[in-house]
């Protein structure tokens, strides 16, 4: 797994990208965050499961890395199987509802909510966040995406440096390669993960 500092190192490869770096150090590790985020806001390549043991309030806080679950598949782990997946429900709507048992769910202001408030167990597959690296802490780096995505993230700094500098232009067509590649390679990452088993 590489650090955010060689991908730095890579991306500075003129005197004018080292001599900016050098002043806005901070700018450039902000740059590599959003990049990671956007990455995996539209890769989906981290992922995660989360079992929280839910009381009968029905309610509980979001883990800090959570960035969105997988709808449909928050399973309540208790029940048959066809009553086992909660149902996704708009906060607003469910409020105003009302639940004979533990069907449903919503995600509102960092809370997961069941609904009818009840004691359950889920288990909740989601996207997580990468981890924000901070410039006081240099030796402990590491990128959280693999590898073979850091070209992919080195075009988001190529588009954030031609912003700084005023094109437009450039930031917008590097911007658009990079939201590109980030879905297909969150395509390629699906494809290798959840490939269905073939008859032989």
């Amino acid at each position: 797994m590489a650090s955010a500092s060689s991908l730095i190192d890579l991306w500075k490869d003129s005197d004018e990208k080292d001599a900016f770096y050098a002043k806005r150090a901070k700018s450039v590790y902000l740059w590599v965050n959003e990049a990671q985020l956007r990455h995996v806001d539209k890769s989906e390549i981290l992922r995660s499961i989360w079992k929280p043991t839910i009381t009968s309030t029905g309610k509980i806080a979001l883990p800090s890395d959570f960035l969105r679950e997988f709808p449909d598949k928050i399973l309540k782990t208790t029940g048959s199987p066809s009553s086992n997946i909660l149902i996704k429900v708009d906060y607003q709507d469910a409020i105003l509802s009302e639940f004979s048992s533990v069907t449903h769910y919503s995600i509102y202001n960092g809370y997961l909510y069941v609904w009818a408030a009840g004691a359950c167990t889920p288990e909740i597959p989601y996207v997580q966040k990468p981890t924000v690296i901070d410039t006081g802490d240099m030796e402990d780096d590491n990128l959280e995406l693999p590898t073979e995505t850091h070209f992919t993230l080195g075009l988001f700094l190529d588009a954030m440096w031609c912003k700084s500098k005023g094109d437009y232009t450039a930031y917008l067509v590097l911007l658009s390669q990079f939201e590109k590649r980030a879905i297909m390679e969150g395509q390629k990452f699906a494809h290798r993960q959840f490939t269905p088993a073939r008859m032989r």
